[in-house]
């Protein structure tokens, strides 16, 4: 079935074209052409003056719509949390197992396996734990980070069956020879929740680490006579990095400084946990991580001890917040939601408008809120 989606700004992750018509075809996009020329027998679905973007990629999501994952490693979670966070513009996403027993691992992969079979633009796992350093393990449990085993990650590997797409390390849990033996097998790594020097971290780059799990966050910071992890970021030009820009993980000048510095390879991810999508208006509820009781109020999620504990973000407000509160352009804000994560796990026809890519989009307003998504060539009202 041929579509055109017309009288829309379209951000294609390039350029921005207006009098534009995106025409697809079944699941894909057949070509983008003016309005005038939209061929014959094609459905016209009127965007009235609609943004038009390339769908959100999300690659840590730890919950949503009331569900953790960690908690409930399961199919049905999956289309729960799925569900809540299509309705802020993301149709692919990385589910998060955090650190955990071998058994929970497992059990994160084995229901990733399944849904994979259906059609919740699920990429694959993000393994974020347990091979990571105590001293910044944030509120992830201490009882169970512990050093990589060989066995274990082999374990890993042949139960992932390409379904992990990438797993946060610490340098100092995981020796450059376990590192080799991921990426051979096709599971990228990025440090996090590392007190690693930037002597660590450069060595574990130059070892086939390819990125950062949330800048600035729960890892060596930058100083004069240490850099740090953040440091190591900064040097290399090549190496991707997640931020979370919620407000309470990292100040805006911070991402300001980290935007200048690594431009287009600093992605949003959301770090998501189970208010998003549950509450709407205000996602103010207390729930568990473990065995440790969070609060989430006005947005920022903490333990008992003010500890953060994942974030109660959704993509839309991430690009929202990078736009008004750090002056992002907003096509540039919309390529750190879309193209750029797509390019730091190679993900390949999705994160852009255009020609023979898959036709996901979401459909914001003036004030940059999710009324509607095309998921796959269908279009999906949303507010």
């Amino acid at each position: 079935m041929r579509k055109a989606y017309k009288n829309c700004v379209i951000y294609t992750g390039g350029e921005v074209l207006t009098n534009t018509a995106v025409v697809t075809r079944d699941d894909k996009i057949e070509i983008l052409l003016p309005d005038s020329e939209i061929p014959k027998d094609t459905e016209i679905i009127d965007l009235r003056g609609r943004i038009l973007a390339p769908a959100f990629i999300d690659l840590q999501i730890n919950g949503g719509g009331g569900v953790l994952f960690n908690a409930e490693p399961s199919l049905n979670a999956l289309r729960i949390i799925a569900k809540a966070h299509e309705k802020f513009g993301v149709l692919s996403f990385c589910p998060t197992i955090v650190s955990a027993d071998s058994e929970t691992i497992q059990k994160g992969i084995g229901a990733i396996k399944n849904a994979k079979k259906e059609n919740l633009g699920i990429i694959g796992a993000h393994i974020e734990g347990p091979f990571i350093d105590v001293e910044k393990s944030g509120i992830h449990d201490k009882s169970v980070i512990r050093k990589a085993s060989d066995d274990e990650l082999k374990r890993i590997i042949s139960e992932a069956e390409g379904c992990v797409t990438y797993m946060t390390v610490s340098p100092n849990s995981v020796s450059g020879e376990q590192i080799e033996l991921l990426t051979k097998a096709g599971i990228r790594v990025f440090i996090g929740h590392s007190n690693a020097s930037c002597e660590q971290a450069v060595e574990a780059f130059a070892g086939g680490v390819s990125g950062i799990t949330h800048l600035f966050n729960a890892m060596s910071g930058f100083r004069s006579r240490e850099p740090g992890v953040v440091g190591a970021a900064f040097l290399r030009d090549d190496i991707y990095a997640g931020i979370i820009a919620d407000g309470f993980h990292v100040d805006y000048n911070a991402i300001i400084i980290a935007k200048k510095i690594k431009k287009d390879k600093l992605f949003l991810v959301s770090d998501a946990v189970s208010p998003v999508g549950a509450c709407f208006d205000e996602p103010n509820e207390v729930f568990k991580i473990g065995n440790s009781e969070i609060i989430c109020e006005g947005g920022k999620c903490v333990n008992a001890d003010g500890v953060l504990a994942g974030a109660a973000l959704d993509m839309a407000t991430a690009v929202r917040n990078c736009v008004n509160h750090c002056k992002i352009p907003l096509d540039e804000a919309l390529r750190m939601a879309a193209l750029y994560p797509a390019k730091a796990i190679g993900l390949e026809k999705l994160g852009a408008v255009k020609a023979g890519f898959f036709a996901d989009f979401a459909v914001l307003n003036g004030q940059l809120y999710v009324e509607a998504i095309v998921r796959r060539g269908e279009h999906i009202i949303i507010n």
